[in-house]
């Protein structure tokens, strides 16, 4: 998925947690910035090491969710109207493949990245549509 230029060693932390070595700054970059990153339909953070760093004493402040956005009209399934909608719900991760294809008529589909602990919003006022 990240397409290094060079070996890649993973070290198996426990609890869903993995060390990723890189020799080459490119590549760590890449992994860090060039994102979002999904394994098999599923949402992998990211970041930079902690010193002191204990897999299950650990807290996530984010978490990748996704969302269903009913009788959205078809010519909202854009990027840029997503873009928009993402700005009043979080950080858009990914847009549905049927959505972007528009195959879908029900409802559009995007995962977006949320903050634990803070309420979700359930709806979103998009011109006269909410």
């Amino acid at each position: 998925m990240w397409k290094p230029t060079e070996s890649l060693t993973l070290i198996d932390l426990g609890w869903y947690f993995y060390i990723a070595k890189f020799s080459k700054k490119e590549n760590m970059h890449k992994a860090l910035h060039e994102g979002p990153w999904f394994v098999i339909g599923s949402f992998l953070s990211a970041r930079r090491w902690e010193s002191n760093f204990v897999p299950n004493e650990t807290m996530e402040y984010h978490t990748a969710i996704w969302i269903r956005l009913p009788q959205l009209p078809i010519e909202f399934y854009g990027r840029e109207i997503l873009e928009k909608i993402r700005k009043k719900l979080g950080g858009l991760l990914k847009i549905d493949s049927c959505t972007s294809a528009t195959l879908h008529g029900r409802y559009a589909r995007i995962c977006i990245q949320v903050s634990i602990g803070k309420p979700l919003q359930d709806d979103v006022q998009i011109g006269n549509h909410t």
